[in-house]
């Protein structure tokens, strides 16, 4: 067998020929090709079509070994490519933890002055993002594309299967805005949000709220306990204020004296013994609202408590009224005794809290459907509860003064009373 010599001729490898430069080109490279400036210099330019699209840029380079770092950065990323490196790669992520979310909530209540329930909601929000969010960096670099991407993967995605959706943009939207505005740890370039995030428009009053009757409101009242889930209902049911209103009023406000001439006492009309000084309304002003005597005393006593208790979940003022609906439903007999009884028996059987709060919500979503004079009354109905109990009494003409509302706009959110009988023909 013939062995093979250990010096093997290598035969050279024909390659392609080196394109001709075009006109205005000095010459060409692996990446593109290279122009002269105008002080003489070899500057190298990536020209490349990839996927489509085709890629002209200047690296600024005008050496070749240099181009090759730029060309391979490319590669990567043709379209966030520049020829600068990105600064923000030295930069610290920034990630929604509870350090930042800290700083935004104390800013949202001690700054901005929301209530202490939307504070609580914008907590709930944000820890769900933060579960989806992870470590993933809010700041996004590269130009839109890439905030598409990111608003997709982080944004879309995870509220596509979500309940209360409009709630979690509008909560996502605010901290946006704050780290960009108050903490100014983004810009609009860094934003992923600016511009990109489909916003809930602005909320209307809802239309299935009810008004109870003078009746039913007297059934709720006589079960809350004295004390300051009670003070605050009668406030809230006098004044016809926003709940936020009154919880700022317990920490703030004022019982002050009728002024002088004020209000004109009009025949017909009841006569007030006091003014509440609202410090802030949801319009961004304060109000002076009269009251009667026994409302007055029921306000001294909320101001020297202080605050309306937030309770369990800050829902313990809407819990205590829903409690007082139910044990009037069942002190008139509205609740069938067999449904009560195997209700009592469910609640004695529940293992945990929780499954005593499914119980309970069950009992009431079947037995305590809302209606005008029984159910459960949210404290939300308020507003419109005190209009149309005004409205059917004849002061229609009075209740945008008295309500804080713009002409017009209570009437058409708010109003439900049947307005006077005019003269006919029939």
């Amino acid at each position: 067998m013939r062995k093979s010599s250990g010096n093997v001729m290598e035969l050279p490898v024909p390659r392609a020929p080196k394109a001709a430069p075009k006109p205005g080109h000095l010459d060409t490279w692996r990446g593109g090709y290279i122009r002269q400036d105008q002080r003489g210099r070899r500057v190298y330019y990536i020209a490349k079509r990839i996927g489509g699209d085709r890629f002209e840029v200047s690296t600024r380079c005008d050496r070749e070994d240099a181009a090759e770092e730029h060309y391979k950065r490319f590669l990567l990323d043709p379209a966030g490519y520049t020829p600068t490196p990105p600064r923000h790669a030295k930069e610290k992520p920034l990630v929604l933890d509870e350090e930042l979310a800290g700083r935004f909530l104390d800013w949202s209540l001690n700054v901005k002055g929301n209530s202490p329930e939307w504070v609580a909601c914008q907590r709930q929000q944000l820890a769900w993002w933060a579960m989806h969010f992870g470590d993933t960096d809010l700041r996004v670099h590269g130009g839109d594309e890439p905030k598409r991407q990111w608003l997709r993967e982080h944004v879309k995605e995870p509220l596509e299967q979500a309940k209360s959706a409009g709630q979690r943009i509008a909560v996502l939207a605010r901290f946006f805005s704050w780290l960009r505005r108050v903490a100014l740890e983004l810009s609009p370039s860094t934003d992923p949000t600016f511009g990109m995030l489909d916003r809930p428009s602005p909320g209307k009053p809802a239309t299935d709220k009810k008004a109870i009757t003078e009746g039913r409101f007297q059934e709720i009242r006589a079960e809350l306990e004295e004390g300051p889930y009670r003070w605050a209902f009668d406030l809230l049911m006098t004044t016809g204020r926003h709940v936020r209103e009154i919880r700022r009023f317990a920490q703030a406000g004022a019982v002050e004296a009728l002024p002088d001439g004020r209000p004109l006492v009009a025949e017909g009309l009841p006569r007030a013994a006091a003014v509440l000084a609202l410090p802030l309304t949801k319009s961004g002003v304060p109000a002076w609202v009269p009251v009667s005597a026994e409302v007055a005393e029921a306000a001294r006593k909320l101001l020297a408590h202080g605050f309306v208790p937030l309770g369990e979940g800050a829902k313990g003022w809407p819990h205590a009224i829903y409690e007082a609906c139910e044990a009037a439903d069942i002190k008139a007999g509205r609740v069938p005794a067999v449904a009560l009884r195997e209700y009592v028996k469910a609640r004695e059987s529940a293992r945990s809290d929780r499954e005593r709060a499914v119980v309970r919500a069950a009992f009431r979503k079947k037995w305590l459907k809302a209606a005008e004079g029984s159910g459960l009354f949210h404290l939300g109905w308020a507003r419109r509860t005190v209009r149309t109990f005004a409205g059917n009494k004849g002061f229609a003409p009075y209740c945008d003064d008295f309500l804080g509302h713009a002409k017009g706009t209570g009437e058409k959110h708010y109003g439900r009373h049947v307005p006077l009988k005019i003269q006919t023909m029939i």
